[in-house]
């Protein structure tokens, strides 16, 4: 893993499906997701996977289990860890 010198990271768009998210605010979530995936880029370095990736058009967080009443901050949290796990 290389340590990137300058970190850019915008997320357009974060989808969530299922009844299960309705009652979350999506600003919330979307700022945790990328202060958390920000904070990992920079401690430890961009994923194999995404060293010659250049810009990512969609990145998918795959499947994880929810706690049984989530919260935006900690679900975006959980998102940016699954998100930056599967790609290592």
């Amino acid at each position: 893993m290389s340590k990137p010198t300058n970190i850019s990271l915008h997320i357009d768009h974060l989808v969530l499906d299922g009844a299960e998210f309705a009652h979350l605010d999506g600003a919330v979530l979307q700022a945790a997701v990328s202060a958390e995936l920000t904070q990992m880029l920079a401690n430890g370095g961009l994923p194999a996977g995404w060293q010659s990736a250049g810009l990512m058009g969609a990145v998918q967080a795959g499947n994880f289990n929810l706690p049984h009443q989530p919260n935006s901050q900690g679900l975006g949290q959980q998102i940016a860890q699954q998100i930056y796990g599967g790609e290592r």
